[in-house]
C-alpha cells in the first residue's frame, strides 16, 4: 500500500489491498467505492467538515469505516463473505 497522507489519495485498490483479497471483481470494486464514498459521506456530516484533506487522521477513520462494514462468518469449513450484512461469496 503506497503512502497515503490524505483522504482523496484512498482508492478501492487500497483497500483491496488492505484486505489482502486475492484478486478483485468488477463487484468487489463497486463495493469497495461505493463503502468508500459511505466513509467520507459520514466523516463530512458527523464532523461538519468538508475538506477532509485538511487532517491526516481522518485516513485512518476511513479505513477503519470501510472494513468494519465486511465480515467473513466461518461455517463448517467454508468461510461466507458478507459485505454490508449482504451474502457475496463462499471461499474453502
Amino acid at each position: 500500500m503506497n503512502n497515503i497522507s490524505t483522504v482523496s489519495e484512498i482508492t478501492y485498490q487500497d483497500l483491496a489491498e488492505y484486505l489482502r483479497l486475492p484478486e478483485v471483481t468488477e463487484d468487489d470494486q463497486n463495493t469497495l467505492n461505493s463503502l468508500l464514498g459511505i466513509a467520507k459521506e459520514f466523516i463530512k456530516k458527523y464532523t461538519g467538515r468538508e475538506d477532509l484533506d485538511e487532517f491526516q487522521d481522518f485516513v485512518i477513520v476511513v479505513f477503519v469505516l470501510v472494513i468494519s462494514n465486511i465480515a467473513v462468518v466461518q461455517q463448517s469449513r467454508a468461510y461466507v463473505i458478507e459485505r454490508l450484512g449482504a451474502f457475496h461469496e463462499v471461499w474453502g
